[in-house]
């Protein structure tokens, strides 16, 4: 529940990394019981947003999934270590 409401003062469209999203970030990777939820394996989580946040998505849980760093990567389409 905590997770939700710390979301409602985030604003849609910008990104944050300080403690609001930690918080959410350790909710999203328990609610998938620590395994990615593309492919189950169970490693290091990156939170994903469904809806990315440059085209206006939310930091709501509903918006975010708990992935491993592959699915993470062809969710984008690219290495996200070297950019």
């Amino acid at each position: 529940m905590i997770a939700y409401l710390l979301s409602l003062t985030m604003r849609p469209g910008q990104r944050y990394t300080g403690w609001r999203w930690q918080t959410i970030g350790r909710y999203v990777r328990r609610r998938a019981g620590h395994r990615c939820q593309w492919c189950g394996r169970r490693t290091a989580l990156h939170v994903h947003h469904l809806r990315p946040v440059a085209l206006g998505g939310s930091h709501s849980p509903a918006n975010l999934v708990a992935i491993c760093p592959g699915c993470h990567e062809h969710a984008h389409g690219r290495d996200l270590n070297h950019d």
